[in-house]
């Protein structure tokens, strides 16, 4: 069982940047950035979200049975050089927008046979990424870098989110 925890600034400096070293102001500029596994079988869904600003969460959600979801909620680092500037440059460029709006998948799609894609979304638009072009960008030669960029990004920004409080507290990881 876990719950929703908060931890405003509790992880400001996740990104690196200590959060009282200069003109913090980078906000993500949607409230509905979304990301995770897309597909599959599964047991349960996990979906991390960044927004508004520099809120970020993280919530399992089972499939099939009753438990509640756990989510974790914390922000992050919202000064120049942390990773929600790194996610907002490559969310700014025309690969990125054009490749949301298009509903891109690059690389295979495993989902007819109980695989799964990364899905990154902002409201109805979204990106999927085979596994072949998550695990090894240099397979999708036709993936844009921002886009490879990002994926990365996003993933790194979970594994750091996950193994610090108060994420690791209610998923364990």
């Amino acid at each position: 069982m876990g719950g929703s925890a908060g931890a405003p600034g509790g992880a400001a400096n996740a990104g690196g940047t200590p959060a009282d070293a200069g003109p913090c102001n980078v906000c993500l500029p949607t409230y509905d950035l979304h990301w995770g596994q897309n597909g599959g079988n599964a047991a349960y869904v996990e979906t991390s979200r960044l927004g508004p600003c520099a809120n970020y969460s993280h919530e399992r959600t089972p499939t099939f049975t009753d438990p509640p979801s756990l989510i974790c909620n914390v922000t992050i680092s919202h000064c120049p050089g942390s990773p929600l500037a790194s996610i907002v440059e490559a969310m700014g460029t025309a690969a990125f927008q054009n490749a949301l709006a298009g509903h891109t998948l690059y690389g295979n799609d495993p989902r007819p046979v109980d695989g799964q894609v990364f899905r990154i979304g902002i409201g109805n638009d979204f990106i999927d990424v085979g596994p072949n072009c998550e695990s090894n960008p240099s397979n999708c030669p036709s993936m844009p870098e921002a886009v490879a960029r990002l994926v990365k990004l996003l993933r790194d920004l979970d594994t750091a989110m996950l193994a610090v409080e108060p994420c690791k507290g209610v998923f364990g990881k």
